[in-house]
């Protein structure tokens, strides 16, 4: 599965002069579900033997990764919500400013907080890891309920960024799973710099 991930990122996906990976003909527009759902139980394989009891990701594109590997790992998935629904007046909510790498707009990542007890062990799962902000972000929401972080998945790593380095930091120890890495920024994407 992940070779057909990585084939994907190098024929059909394009570096953008913002370094940001544009991959619309198979995951940030149209989707290749069938792939999203053979890397949710890749991942979810890698896993096996940690305790999770919930996925969480941040819209938009951590919702792809996101709900197969729920479904393989057989629990619930939480995503956050930026702008406080209808639903949620009246419930408490932990809220934490997170900067869009995608966007660089600052966004409110939220969830309710009877989401989350402290008896849930939290997967943290994003599309790409880049600067790590976002993971980290979503820890906090995790920690802040007083829950467990078991762990963080991605499709993609950006080696060339600080991501990893940050999650390992904040989170030591904590298991960091991705299925294709991109070692060089600012380059075609070729078999030389595309690993898994």
């Amino acid at each position: 599965m992940t070779e057909k991930l990585r084939k994907k990122v190098i024929e059909e996906s394009e570096v953008l002069e913002n370094g940001i990976i544009r991959m619309t003909s198979f995951f940030n527009h149209t989707v290749d579900a069938r792939m999203m759902r053979d890397c949710g139980i890749d991942i979810a394989s890698r896993f096996a033997g940690t305790r999770v009891t919930k996925v969480l990701t941040a819209p938009t594109s951590g919702l792809l990764l996101a709900q197969p590997l729920a479904v393989e790992l057989d629990v619930p998935f939480i995503y956050t919500r930026g702008a406080i629904p209808a639903t949620f007046k009246g419930k408490t909510t932990v809220d934490i400013t997170s900067k869009s790498h995608t966007t660089s707009k600052e966004v409110t990542l939220s969830i309710l907080k009877e989401a989350l007890s402290p008896s849930d062990c939290v997967l943290i799962a994003d599309d790409i890891i880049a600067s790590g902000h976002t993971m980290t972000c979503l820890a906090s929401l995790v920690t802040s309920c007083g829950a467990t972080v078991a762990g963080f998945a991605a499709l993609l790593e950006k080696s060339y960024q600080p991501g990893r380095s940050q999650i390992e930091k904040e989170h030591p120890g904590a298991r960091i799973e991705c299925l294709v890495k991109l070692m060089e920024g600012g380059v075609p994407l070729t078999h030389e710099n595309v690993l898994l």
